[in-house]
């Protein structure tokens, strides 16, 4: 029954992983052949800011997760405080950056 859980998962992770990536490559080709030089080079920058947005956000609360945990895999409490923690953290870190400059424009 475990296995056929675990299977499950890991068989729903891959496909819906394929499938956005075949949608990224999708939309990356219509980008390319819809966009001129100029707006393809805003959605670039844009994209940049984003992603620089998101790095920043996550600050590697979600990679401390896991060493902390350990071998306490099974202790569901334990692991639901340290998510809440790093939610919460993640949560003030946007706050934080998403209020901290005012446009000056």
């Amino acid at each position: 029954m475990r296995w056929r859980r675990i299977i499950n998962v890991a068989t729903t992770f891959f496909f819906g992983q394929g499938t956005l990536q075949a949608i990224n490559v999708l939309v990356g080709l219509f980008l390319v052949r819809g966009l001129s030089v100029e707006h393809y080079a805003q959605f670039g920058l844009a994209f940049g800011f984003q992603t620089t947005a998101l790095l920043l956000m996550d600050l590697g609360y979600a990679s401390t997760i896991v060493p902390l945990v350990g071998d306490r895999v099974d202790d569901r409490a334990l692991v639901g405080s340290y998510l809440r923690a790093a939610k919460h953290l993640r949560d003030r870190a946007f706050w934080i950056l998403g209020h901290s400059r005012r446009s000056r424009f």
